[in-house]
């Protein structure tokens, strides 16, 4: 839920199973919501929607690829005829009933009212590669071509973890990784991100995902990016490249910002240091985010000091505890040719292809900590 704030951002999210809403707005100015999934939601209290915009005072609530399905009450249920600013390839299905308050949107902006075809084995509530909600090259464009949290079960070799909801600059899709600066003629900030998983020293990450959390709480700043997709560099070092300032709008010019890195099956860390950081932090961060240029150079984040700590296995809800271990302890017997894609996902902590004593070993490790930094 989130009440008399501004710049509010939702996005990459699993939301299933609530005895209310699965979001609950009130009083926003300038609110996105981006591909989440939320299913089977109020199912005690019917009279709450799953998405319930309510106030009088609220504004610019924007809604991309989102799917709202399976919902107790109305899906979209807007109470005080508060303004919707973008509603665009949207699938929204099976409510009861699927709009309420607000203009029923199917046919419209490219939203759908179709079965998304989720598949529930493990709690994914990931879209059978026939789902309509699938409807681009989703290997090379990642979420922008599919509406929900995650992509199609079949081909998804690395499902995204789930990001905490935070505020954003505007409604426009999240960055995702890339090489190349920003098209010219914007002004626009490049970030170089190298950091280390904790019990990987060689490449066997290749590709797993990671999302960083953008906190200046002097100035009550909160952005969360999509998962982005990390490459090895050398010595279990890996990167990724961001670009603020295309697709969405440079991160505001300031110093004192924190920022937490978290990953697919890991706690998040908090960093208050731009580079050098080998213990933890708390309080306000000391990181300054240089102002957008014209072609701007590369700002490195060194966060190599402090590797991710795995531990918050998939579906990931902020917490290392023994139902994680448990994840671990089912399939230490299982041959490592036998294990699933999502097996692997959720307990082959240090990307070697099985799940042994060496991944309770790291999981036992954590334990100790247990809890996301925030």
């Amino acid at each position: 839920s989130a009440y008399d704030s501004t710049y509010v951002s939702v996005g990459g999210n699993l939301i299933y199973g609530n005895r209310e809403s699965a979001l609950e707005l009130s009083n926003i100015q300038h609110f996105q919501a981006v591909n989440n999934t939320m299913t089977n939601n109020s199912y005690s209290v019917p009279q709450n929607g799953t998405v319930k915009i309510s106030g009088n005072t609220g504004s610019d609530y924007s809604f991309y690829r989102n799917i709202i399905s399976a919902g107790a009450g109305a899906g979209m249920q807007i109470v005080n005829g508060q303004a919707i600013g973008v509603f665009e390839r949207n699938d929204v299905y099976g409510n009861n009933p699927n709009y309420s308050g607000y203009a029923n949107q199917t046919g419209i902006n490219s939203n759908i009212s179709s079965d998304p075809y989720l598949d529930s084995n493990n709690f994914l509530y990931c879209p059978l590669s026939t789902s309509p909600v699938i409807f681009g090259d989703y290997v090379n464009n990642g979420s922008n071509a599919f509406m929900g949290y995650i992509g199609p079960c079949a081909g998804t070799s690395s499902p995204f973890p789930t990001p905490t909801p935070s505020p954003t600059a505007t409604a426009t899709p999240y960055p995702t990784a890339t090489p190349s600066p920003s098209p010219s003629g914007n002004v626009s900030q490049s970030f170089t991100l190298r950091m280390k998983f904790a019990g990987v020293t060689d490449g066997s990450a290749e590709g797993a995902k990671v999302t960083l959390r953008f906190q200046n709480s002097p100035n009550f700043f909160d952005y969360v990016t999509s998962p982005i997709t990390v490459t090895h560099i050398g010595n279990g070092v890996y990167q990724a490249m961001l670009t603020f300032g295309s697709s969405v709008p440079p991160l505001p010019a300031n110093n004192y910002y924190a920022i937490y890195l978290k990953g697919e099956k890991h706690l998040a860390t908090k960093f208050c240091q731009q580079t050098g950081q080998t213990t933890r932090c708390a309080g306000n961060g000391n990181i300054s985010i240089p102002a957008a240029t014209f072609n701007p150079a590369s700002y490195v984040l060194e966060f190599t000091g402090l590797p991710l700590e795995p531990g918050d296995l998939y579906p990931q809800d902020g917490i290392a505890s023994s139902a994680d271990f448990t994840k671990i302890k089912d399939l230490l017997n299982k041959p490592c040719a036998n294990l699933s894609v999502n097996e692997k996902l959720t307990a082959d902590l240090d990307y070697n292809g099985c799940v042994n004593v060496r991944d309770a070993f790291l999981m036992r490790q954590t334990l100790q900590t247990r809890y996301d930094e925030n």
